[in-house]
């Protein structure tokens, strides 16, 4: 049964294309990846497909009605709402039912006395049990606590919860009111490691079919039975999870990369061929006579040949394929100051609290030395961020935190904050010392930042793009530690690749924070947990 059909879908905001020749079929009980570079228009074309912003040329046809649809979105904000009404526009009847009973309870405490505010109450009662107001309530409650929320949450405007209480609480739709058909745009981006896993499970066992942007590679890995790749000239869909597509996308662009070039050879070769002929042709012309026959017929047939020849090289030039587009990738290589300690950081019997409330975490005894390249994991909430704050030093925890005299750190922080939201691009980079314009252009030129790009205000930037800012400044910072909070929460999957290269050849140290499991793998020689405020070197974490 086909749940989804698009033909031809192209988008174009009134400046720039931003969709155009997108075609897929989504047929019942499909699993598929959404992939793409930032920009492409990933979350657009979600919007499309659910009719929440219109297309402007070609087709979407919803077989499947919508209302048999549930979108889990990245932009989840609802600042004037509260979590109980995000609730009641998923069990509306539940929620009016339960507000009725309330409002006529107070009428019957108001009036004690009253018939009427008896029989008003007893109606909103009896119709509160009839839907199983208290099986939906146990239901409702059941699902926040699955997905880390409790009913304390019902009150507190969204505004006010995390990115993954965010993310979690439109996920209790999947608990609640299941549907069969979900799009879910980047899920796992707020989600710790253990929030990932549950959905990996949930979406593993579901019996519908969905659509998932991420460029979590291991999530894909894990839940997806093909790829869509969106590129800017349309749609390609490969079958198999993310380790497939990479597969067969590598012999793809080898193959295309391999047919141009010999193509390329094969034109040369008859061009060259052409050039000799056109000269013995010249020559014999030239030489040819009405009184000499035989100059005449090697003349013809020179320019015979020379026509052969060029037909040849028409049908090849006709039948050419286009030269393999590059992709536009970060390339820089991060270096550690030439003195590197033995010891960066000692750190014995630690211990964080707010305001001498209890402890965050506590009893952290630890060196930092060379060659480490630490992964900092853990729940939401467990001290994570705090931990590199203390690390840092912008934080002071209790117990013994030793610094180095030659630690030079550098620090990323998730929510780029540290950026002046008022500069530009270039004016970030020229800020640093000794930077020369023409060396500012060059490096971020190479982060991706070419032409009027670099006069971008920062405000204006994407998170993806303020994550490369982000990342020319660790790069002048001459730093042999760095402590990176979530480096890769908003970079797609070739700019993740390209950073992790960097990385992995950084000579100094390294303490990060992330859930990107594939991208942990390829940095991290060491993983520390922190676990009911205790740390746990995990030693089969990548198994």
């Amino acid at each position: 049964m086909t749940i989804l059909q698009c033909q031809n879908v192209c988008f174009s905001n009134g400046t720039a294309t931003i969709l155009q020749n997108v075609a897929f079929t989504i047929q019942k009980g499909d699993r598929i990846g959404l992939i793409g570079r930032n920009g492409k228009g990933k979350s657009t074309l979600l919007q499309i497909l659910s009719g929440q912003i219109a297309l402007t040329t070609g087709q979407v046809a919803r077989v499947l009605p919508t209302t048999d649809w549930c979108f889990i979105r990245q932009d989840f904000e609802f600042s004037n709402l509260r979590v109980s009404d995000y609730l009641e526009s998923i069990t509306p009847n539940y929620l009016n039912a339960k507000r009725a009973v309330d409002f006529a309870n107070r009428q019957l405490q108001a009036n004690v006395d009253s018939a009427e505010a008896l029989a008003a109450f007893t109606e909103a009662y009896d119709h509160f049990l009839a839907i199983d107001g208290y099986g939906i309530e146990q239901k409702l409650e059941q699902a926040l606590a699955t997905l880390g929320l409790t009913k304390a949450h019902w009150q507190m405007p969204i505004a006010a919860l995390s990115g993954g209480e965010k993310t979690r609480l439109q996920l209790t739709q999947l608990l609640i009111a299941p549907t069969s058909f979900i799009l879910l745009d980047e899920p796992t981006n707020h989600l710790d490691d253990e929030g990932i896993d549950w959905l990996i499970k949930w979406l593993q066992s579901y019996k519908g079919t969905f659509l998932v942007v991420s460029h979590d590679r291991y999530f894909l890995d894990q839940v997806a039975t093909s790829i869509i790749e969106l590129k800017s000239d349309g749609t390609k869909r490969y079958p198999g999870n993310y380790q497939a597509y990479h597969a067969q996308k590598q012999i793809e662009e080898q193959t295309a990369k391999s047919l141009y070039q010999k193509q390329r050879k094969q034109e040369k070769k008859v061009q060259e061929q052409i050039k000799k002929i056109r000269m013995f042709y010249e020559k014999a012309n030239q030489a040819a006579s009405v009184r000499d026959p035989f100059a005449q017929h090697q003349a013809a047939k020179t320019a015979a040949r020379y026509k052969a020849k060029a037909s040849s090289l028409e049908k090849l030039t006709a039948e050419s394929i286009a030269k393999p587009e590059e992709k536009k990738l970060i390339h820089a290589a991060l270096s550690a100051t030439s003195f590197k300690p033995r010891t960066y950081i000692h750190i014995e019997d630690a211990a964080y609290s707010y305001n001498g409330q209890e402890s965050i975490w506590e009893h952290l005894t630890l060196d930092i030395i060379r060659d480490d390249r630490i992964a900092l994991i853990g729940k939401n909430g467990s001290g994570k961020s705090t931990l590199l704050s203390v690390l840092t030093g912008s934080l002071t925890a209790s117990g013994i935190v030793q610094h180095n005299p030659s630690v030079r750190i550098g620090y990323f922080a998730q929510t780029v904050a540290t950026l002046n939201p008022e500069a530009t691009v270039l004016d970030a980079v020229m800020a640093l010392p000794n930077m020369t314009y023409t060396e500012a252009r060059t490096i971020l030129a190479s982060f991706l930042f070419i032409k009027d790009e670099v006069l971008k205000r920062i405000e204006v930037l994407s998170m993806g793009e303020k994550c490369r800012v982000a990342f020319v400044l660790l790069y002048f910072s001459d730093a042999n530690l760095l402590i990176l909070d979530e480096p890769t929460n908003y970079l797609d999957i070739d700019s993740r690749v390209q950073i992790e290269a960097a990385l992995a050849s950084f000579d100094g140290a390294l303490v990060i924070v992330s859930h990107d499991r594939y991208f942990l793998k390829n940095v991290a020689n060491k993983v520390l947990q922190i676990k009911d405020r205790q740390f746990h070197v995990v030693n089969n974490y990548f198994d």
